[in-house]
């Protein structure tokens, strides 16, 4: 009766085990099925197009005078390494929110003035630069004008599974991981606002590279909080650079708190969008979603704030 009652205990622990295997297989497997398709069915974003017709081009003037380029806009999004390691899976997700962000750039417009649609895709190979376009029509001090506005965007992963990314693809992953770094850097640079979504790392972020493992297997922090290897590499970018981005965000856990104080001397022409507090990633996605939109309907800076209000994230006004 003892070794039956034994048998009976590690069969049964046997059969747990792998019903737990197979339930974390599926939901690993369920992101990039629905998930390219839809990043909202997985995710549970709630931003939904907000017409503010009030609002609507009221800092054209303020935006258009500070272009790099005369007559263009040109916009960066660079999407960090999104793992979810911590939570134990073995997702990662950045590709997904990329994919989400440009079925909203070229899908139709949801009210006659926006401008945050029907982007014309320029260029969409898996592991380059993305590019999209567009010509707008604004309303500058009284007086229409088209600008062309240009969205460039670029992720971290090079697969959806993080394992993979550490294994089979090793050598792709480095390879990528050094092409997002590159154009954010390059953005930082050139580009008129530059968009950074993905991990803050505990203040070691922007990072673009599979996290630093601690010795459980979770996500290394205190190596990031001493090294800050994504920050140093951002401050030296913006040490090169001498006509700053007019708008900046970062949208990551607790932004605010781990960079404002030490991008705050380089950002004293630069609206900046940073969170306060440890957000779940369903809000960093809308954040950068309203961001866009207000962005590309040309409102005030106080707009913007009217927009992410619930999301944690705040707006903080240089012009």
């Amino acid at each position: 009766m003892k070794q039956f009652l034994i048998l009976f205990i590690v069969v049964g622990q046997i059969l747990v085990l792998g019903l737990q295997a197979q339930a974390r297989t599926q939901a690993e497997n369920s992101l990039p099925t629905i998930a390219s398709n839809d990043l909202s069915s997985i995710t549970h974003l709630e931003y939904k197009p907000q017409e503010r017709s009030e609002n609507l081009f009221a800092c054209a003037n303020e935006y258009v005078k500070r272009f790099k380029t005369p007559g263009e806009l040109n916009i960066a999004v660079a999407f960090g390494y999104s793992d979810t390691t911590d939570e134990g899976f073995n997702l990662v997700t950045d590709q997904w929110t990329m994919k989400s962000l440009a079925q909203l750039l070229t899908g139709p417009c949801q009210y006659s003035s926006q401008g945050f649609c029907e982007f014309n895709r320029i260029s969409s190979e898996p592991h380059e630069i993305q590019q999209y376009t567009r010509n707008l029509n604004i309303t500058v001090d009284g007086t229409e004008q088209t600008i062309t506005v240009n969205v460039l965007m670029m992720n971290s992963s090079y697969d959806g599974s993080h394992v993979d990314n550490l294994t089979t693809y090793k050598k792709e992953q480095l390879i990528k991981s050094e092409k997002a770094q590159t154009f954010y850097g390059w953005a930082i640079k050139n580009a008129d606002v530059v968009f950074y979504e993905g991990h803050s790392r505990d203040g070691g972020g922007p990072d673009f590279l599979p996290p630093r493992p601690a010795s459980s297997g979770k996500v290394n922090y205190p190596w990031y909080r001493k090294n800050q290897p994504g920050l140093h590499f951002l401050l030296s970018q913006l040490e090169q650079t001498e006509t700053k981005p007019m708008l900046f965000g970062l949208f990551s856990c607790a932004s605010q708190l781990h960079f404002k104080r030490k991008l705050s001397p380089y950002f004293t022409a630069t609206t900046s969008v940073m969170s306060t507090k440890v957000v779940q990633a369903r809000f960093t996605k809308e954040a950068l979603f309203y961001s866009m939109e207000s962005l590309l309907n040309f409102e005030c800076n106080d707009s913007l704030a009217t927009r992410l209000r619930g999301t944690s994230f705040v707006v903080n006004r240089a012009f």
